[in-house]
């Protein structure tokens, strides 16, 4: 029997062994199912936040890109339009220089406005041959085609005549549609500080 109790007991420390292997390696194994899914959990939160950064940045430069594309497009426009109301700068100092040269030492003009091709000179003269002169001088040029009346009335005051012309023109005014687009819409903030 002694044998048999001896056989129990060596048999015994090595079940307490087995067991105790097995429980830690069960609890490895536990850590390790829990620990695992979490490291895995955290990579791809590190990962989402890491594309979101980067997603964000690619936001801002294509909105950045998209602004300097709007701003050229403007400065553009500006330009054709600079260009357009310097050729025709030219043509309307032609025109003022013409009439200039039409008007007689005993005329006196008290207004000249410029409406798409339609020059209206309003002013007095004393008689009315200056006015005719002035006719025939104006539609001499290139820049104005026809030269009519519109008014001529005799102010009692002074024996003046107060008379109104209507001319044709060559010069038309450029057409300045979309100039003052909103420019303070294009925004730059990433171009140190220049917002227009």
């Amino acid at each position: 029997m002694k044998s048999d109790i001896n056989l129990v007991l060596v048999s015994s420390p090595k079940r307490i062994h087995i067991g105790i292997f097995v429980i830690l390696a069960l609890i490895v194994l536990l850590t390790f199912a829990i620990l695992i899914p979490i490291q895995h959990r955290n990579k791809l939160i590190t990962e989402y936040q890491r594309l979101t950064r980067e997603l964000e940045s690619n936001t801002h430069i294509n909105n950045y890109y998209l602004g300097l594309e709007r701003y050229s497009r403007n400065l553009s426009r500006k330009i054709e339009i600079l260009d357009l109301v310097s050729s025709k700068h030219g043509n309307i100092a032609r025109l003022f220089n013409k009439i200039n040269a039409s008007i007689s030492p005993s005329i006196e003009i008290t207004e000249v406005s410029i409406t798409g091709n339609v020059v209206t000179i309003r002013g007095t003269a004393y008689r009315d041959e200056d006015i005719a002169n002035i006719m025939m001088k104006l539609q001499d040029g290139e820049n104005i085609i026809e030269v009519k009346v519109r008014e001529i009335t005799l102010e009692k005051k002074n024996l003046r005549r107060v008379f109104e012309l209507n001319c044709i023109s060559v010069v038309n005014e450029p057409s300045l549609d979309g100039v003052l687009f909103d420019d303070h819409n294009t925004n730059l903030s990433g171009l140190g500080g220049e917002d227009n």
